[in-house]
């Protein structure tokens, strides 16, 4: 039997064009997810929040995430009262794997995205609260 070791993005691993968008948005469906799960909500209710059919919001919740954009699923997160934080950072200098080019200047790395949750207790913890 072989393998193949992941990289730890299956997006990447499948050979999705743009691997790092797909397990961000599969990470704000997870937590759409478990926004229903702790506070007991339907799939209707969840549709009526988000203005999104059930039926949607079903193939939503089961992977199908083909039609819905980034800014959506964050909206739907709002909707269902979470707040999210989006962090800008620097690349490191050292990492060139994405170089553009850029005429007559230093080469410009192409950022990454991930995306990661934190409990109450984290943000109180980050905010010095």
């Amino acid at each position: 039997m072989s393998y193949e070791v992941s990289n730890g993005n299956v997006y990447a691993d499948l050979g999705f064009d743009d691997p790092e968008e797909m397990a961000a948005k599969a990470g704000l469906v997870r937590e759409i997810r478990r926004t229903m799960d702790r506070r007991s909500l339907t799939q209707v209710q969840v549709a009526k929040l988000t203005d999104v059919d059930q039926p949607t919001l079903s193939k939503l919740l089961r992977g199908r995430m083909s039609n819905f954009s980034f800014d959506r699923l964050t909206q739907m997160l709002r909707d269902l009262g979470r707040n999210l934080t989006l962090l800008v950072e620097e690349e490191p200098e050292t990492e060139l794997r994405h170089a553009i080019p850029v005429k007559n200047k230093t080469a410009i790395t192409k950022g990454h995205m991930s995306m990661a949750t934190a409990t109450t207790a984290k943000f109180i913890e980050l905010s010095g609260q």
